[in-house]
């Protein structure tokens, strides 16, 4: 289960949690060092790639001495919160890795008040926010934490039911045409058992046909024009497919 970041969290925490997350075996060394990679130069104009200010806990005993009234000093009886920051953060992350405490470090309160701490401040004294700790993250270990959710999701994604397919939408038929139309109402006729022989329905069409045309919601006399208009094709198609005869001498 991975450890969890807080606001103001020791150089000891950032560092359980930094090995936790990443390829690396972190310690408070490591963490300061980071920390200092966090300042680059371009040119004359520093560009900083961390907040411009983390805090320090000043333990009880130390001296203060106000940064404005110079001779106005006392003495901490209790743990206080200060924040650390301006061109002066570098220095102090560059004393506490190189020799393990600083000392004289410009200090302002949230209030506004400067201070300047003469008594020495160790690593155990920094506070890290949880943002710059993640900051420390090298890339490479980004890259694989990434590629390592995307696979997750993947199979993820294979194991996931799969969704049936929607129902095929039929494909919509062509339109009735008028000659369709009529052998069909003709058929029905025929199906219903009713006599079409074509000469006699053509001079008076059998009782049943208004039945026919009722369940089929039409008036009769439009079904009946349909049925003697089919008729009339079907008498004409036998004499239009036969051949014509010649006559022999």
């Amino acid at each position: 289960m991975s450890l969890r970041i807080h606001s103001a969290s020791t150089l000891d925490e950032a560092a359980t949690w930094l090995s936790e997350e990443t390829t690396e075996t972190w310690n408070v060394r490591a963490v300061l060092e980071g920390l200092l990679r966090g300042w680059r130069y371009r040119g004359v104009n520093a560009v900083r790639l961390l907040p411009i200010s983390l805090e320090m806990v000043v333990p009880p005993g130390s001296i203060m001495r106000d940064s404005i009234l110079t001779e106005q000093t006392h003495v901490t009886d209790r743990p206080q919160t200060l924040i650390a920051g301006g061109a002066a953060l570098e220095k102090l992350l560059h004393d506490l890795l190189q020799y393990g405490e600083a000392t004289d470090v410009p200090l302002n309160s949230n209030g506004g008040q400067r201070w300047l701490c003469t008594s020495p401040l160790r690593p155990e004294h920094v506070r890290l926010p949880a943002g710059v700790i993640d900051t420390l993250v090298p890339e490479f270990d980004r890259l694989v934490k990434s590629d390592l959710a995307a696979q997750l999701l993947a199979s993820l994604a294979e194991d996931a039911p799969v969704a049936p397919a929607p129902p095929a939408v039929p494909a919509s038929k062509a339109p009735e045409t008028r000659e369709q139309r009529q052998d069909r109402r003709l058929q029905a006729c025929i199906d219903a058992g009713l006599p079409m022989d074509t000469k006699a329905a053509l001079s008076r069409l059998p009782d049943g046909v208004g039945g026919v045309a009722d369940r089929e919601g039409v008036t009769r006399q439009a079904f009946s024009a349909d049925i003697k208009a089919a008729l009339k094709r079907r008498e004409s198609s036998p004499r239009m497919m036969q051949a014509p005869a010649f006559s022999c001498i």
